[in-house]
């Protein structure tokens, strides 16, 4: 039996009272906060010459030859 099948077959031996009980004491967790784009690289000093040199790495050999 699956644990989905076993989890509805439990429930449907409850009672709606013990179900609302069992709910209500489950913790609950505050949401976390989302952080945008520009949140991820907020702080890093990056300058435009790194920036130069990671793009002529990344794209020094293309487009190769023989494709």
């Amino acid at each position: 039996m699956s644990p989905a099948t076993q989890v509805a077959v439990e429930l449907n031996a409850l009672t709606e009272q013990q179900v609302l009980d069992f709910i209500s004491q489950l913790p609950v967790s505050p949401p976390q906060a989302r952080v945008g784009l520009y949140g991820l690289f907020h702080g890093l000093d990056t300058i435009e010459a790194e920036i130069a040199e990671a793009r002529r790495e990344m794209w020094g050999q293309f487009p190769r030859e023989g494709f």
